[in-house]
């Protein structure tokens, strides 16, 4: 691992980089990646990997930013699948202008294995199967735990909102929707933060919960739904 970082401008598609990301109020997180761009897209963006193991979309990477970079050597800090992971949706992924997103290859498409791998009876599962496994054990914890407390799905509807618009709030400050004035790009990621909100907040407890999970981790959850239980409480 290099002992000094390489400048912004340097930055080149193709790269595997360690990022150094300032955190609040002090320390640093490291993020191990792969730097990419798209004919869609202006701009570098990092593909990492998400908090649940899997890959979400890339992140906009812009000179502002407090971010220190290294080289790396191709899947420092990763597993051989998740770095493979990584490069087939840098390679594969396409950048919509008109929503503002990341469109990705069908699952299928995506873990793959690639051509001419051995078959074998002790396969790792794909990350497709590990996703759904981690979806079904975490929102079944959740739901139990929102059961036991007393907390039902309109209880958790703003903080869906909440934490899709959080999101997007990321989405704005990265660069996204480039071609637009700073207020409609505004618009354009809060509108669909809301759009989502209502689609997932239609679907019910699970579904909410796991949205959650997926932003801010299972055991923040758990918190959120201790503090949502002690308020509706607190209103009768």
């Amino acid at each position: 691992m290099p002992s000094s970082p390489i400048a912004f401008e340097a930055l080149r598609p193709g790269m595997w980089v360690r990022c150094a990301t300032a955190l609040i109020p002090s320390g640093t997180r490291d993020e191990y990646g792969l730097t990419a761009s798209s004919p869609d897209h202006p701009g570098l963006v990092l593909w990492k990997l998400n908090r649940l193991g899997g890959v979400n979309g890339p992140r906009s990477l812009i000179s502002a930013s407090a971010d220190v970079f290294y080289l790396s050597q191709r899947g420092e800090g990763l597993t051989d699948e998740q770095a493979d992971l990584i490069q087939r949706y840098a390679t594969r992924a396409v950048y919509d202008r008109a929503s503002g997103s990341w469109k990705l290859p069908e699952p299928e498409d995506i873990t793959a294995p690639p051509a001419g791998t051995a078959r074998s009876r002790n396969r790792v599962p794909s990350p497709r199967t590990v996703y759904e496994i981690k979806r079904e054990l975490i929102a079944s914890r959740l739901v139990k735990r929102a059961e036991e407390l007393g907390v039902d799905a309109t209880d958790l509807d703003d903080l869906v909102i909440e934490a899709l618009n959080a999101v997007a709030s990321g989405q704005y400050n990265g660069g996204a929707h480039p071609d637009r004035t700073a207020l409609d790009a505004f618009d354009a990621v809060h509108d669909d933060a809301d759009e989502r909100a209502t689609a997932v907040n239609n679907k019910g407890l699970e579904a909410q919960l796991w949205l959650l999970a997926q932003c801010y981790g299972e055991q923040a959850v758990h918190v959120l739904l201790a503090q949502q239980a002690g308020a509706a409480a607190s209103d009768v």
